[in-house]
């Protein structure tokens, strides 16, 4: 939200589960010790945007995000058994109805079993972020992941023990972990389909705006230095400079010619007027 970006740390403090305190003008302070909330939304592209290319303050980092391939249109026949939606409401009631004395929480350990799964997904997971094999981009998501996978399978768990499994509910199983495990893989790869789109997205806005600054100078030839200096796209090295510049004459349907030998752009400012606004 807007004014000075408090909610923002409180979402923050909620996910650590650290002590929310809520002041509102002539109002006394609300104090919650131990605050836990369930968001669950869909968003467009571009307010995801703006959530991971933000604060960097690791908000988004913290986000689970779904985000499947194509679209289906069309009308489904298909629908959610009685069996189903029966079986769900007495799960959710049984989890609503838990009461704990004094309000204290519940520590649930892990089995044996259940920590050996655990150790045996998160050491192999870590080798590949420091082999490089994870993006740079996922980096905070990544170091995030045992908590994540942590939390998933305390979830999964408290279900079975709603749903009435026997032997569940008094410690997270070896099921619960290996459950966790496969759904953070799946929000895993959307989470990286997310922020590769996003990047696209970010790196097709910087190429318009080049390309937009090259047609107002009007100079025919220009470096990557200068783009730097200009402070055009928000680019501060000139590595990145020539970078954007070799992607952005791709983009200007001729109009911009890199050349690497020379370290400079031509450019043809009446045709790239031309493409930047045609008739």
């Amino acid at each position: 939200q807007g004014g000075k970006g408090s909610d923002r740390q409180k979402w923050l403090s909620i996910y650590s589960g650290a002590t929310l305190s809520i002041r509102r003008s002539q109002r006394r302070a609300i104090y919650v010790p131990r605050p836990f909330v369930t968001l669950l939304g869909g968003a467009q592209p571009d307010v995801v945007g703006r959530l991971i290319g933000g604060q960097n303050d690791g908000f988004a980092d913290r986000l689970l995000f779904a985000y499947p391939s194509g679209r289906r249109f069309g009308v489904s026949r298909k629908e959610i058994t009685e069996d189903a939606t029966s079986g769900w409401g007495k799960v959710v009631d049984e989890l609503l109805s838990l009461r704990h004395d004094e309000g204290e929480p519940v520590v649930m350990n892990l089995t044996i079993r259940a920590l050996d799964a655990f150790e045996a997904w998160n050491v192999p997971f870590f080798a590949a972020a420091e082999n490089g094999d994870i993006p740079v981009f996922l980096e905070g998501v990544a170091a995030k992941a045992p908590g994540t996978v942590l939390r998933l399978a305390l979830v999964l768990e408290s279900m079975a023990w709603a749903a009435g499994e026997p032997g569940r509910g008094t410690a997270i199983t070896e099921e619960a972990v290996h459950g966790a495990i496969a759904l953070f893989t799946y929000f895993f790869a959307h989470a990286e389909r997310v922020y590769r789109q996003y990047r696209a997205d970010a790196q097709d806005a910087r190429v318009t705006r080049l390309l937009q600054w090259l047609a107002n100078r009007n100079r025919k030839v220009v470096t990557p230095r200068e783009v730097v200096q200009s402070g055009v796209a928000g680019l501060t090295k000139t590595a990145d400079a020539r970078e954007l510049m070799v992607r952005a004459a791709a983009a200007s349907g001729g109009a911009c010619v890199f050349s690497v030998g020379d370290a400079a752009m031509t450019v043809d400012i009446a045709q790239l007027k031309r493409v930047l606004h045609p008739t």
